[in-house]
């Protein structure tokens, strides 16, 4: 679920931010590309740049023991070139046969080229012990046969309280009161409770 939409490429990169070279000032230090050899993932003026079927990706170790915290994630996309790319981000469970973290897989749907669009999502991790990464990339292309890319900046991933909850004090959309506190719940979820 879309937490927030803003309006300029500024998202605050300091303290706290569980990402590595998010603003891609140090090229692809703590990333790593894959399925580029159907695409490409690359660095481009401190940017990454993906296209069709690729991505780039980070193990975030400090998530390993963070069951049932709350993390926010927040960055900076565009989309260049032929309309129809559709860009990917997802928080995987590599212990779980690289499966999405449920509430944490966003597809942004067939981009039409334009400027810069600022994202914020949150997620809950759901297992200690485990290992995951997030990804950045590209699902399939409108048409296959002209090259369109995305790119992405200004990665920004911090821990969030659970604001607390109760009977009577509600949480946002798309959030339950489970246990005192506000906890995201799945868009599948959601739709089931309408």
């Amino acid at each position: 679920l879309l937490s927030g939409l803003f309006t300029n490429k500024n998202i605050l990169l300091g303290p706290g931010n569980l990402i590595i070279n998010g603003d891609f000032s140090n090229g692809n230090i703590g990333w790593i590309f894959g399925n580029t050899y159907m695409g490409t993932a690359s660095i481009l003026n401190n940017q990454l740049k993906v296209t069709s079927y690729s991505f780039a990706y980070q193990q975030i170790d400090s998530l390993t023991n963070s069951a049932g915290k709350t993390f926010r994630l927040n960055f900076s996309m565009q989309s260049l070139g032929v309309e129809g790319i559709h860009p990917q981000i997802s928080v995987q469970d590599l212990d779980n046969g690289w499966q999405s973290v449920d509430g944490a897989y966003w597809s942004l749907g067939r981009q039409t080229p334009g400027g810069w669009k600022e994202y914020s999502y949150t997620f809950t991790i759901p297992t200690n012990g485990h290992r995951y990464i997030i990804s950045f990339g590209t699902t399939e292309q409108y048409d296959k046969d002209r090259m369109a890319s995305v790119f992405y900046d200004n990665i920004n991933l911090v821990e969030i309280s659970a604001p607390e909850c109760s009977n009577t004090v509600g949480c946002e959309p798309g959030y339950l009161c489970v246990d005192s506190a506000c906890k995201y719940v799945s868009k599948l979820y959601i739709e089931a409770e309408d």
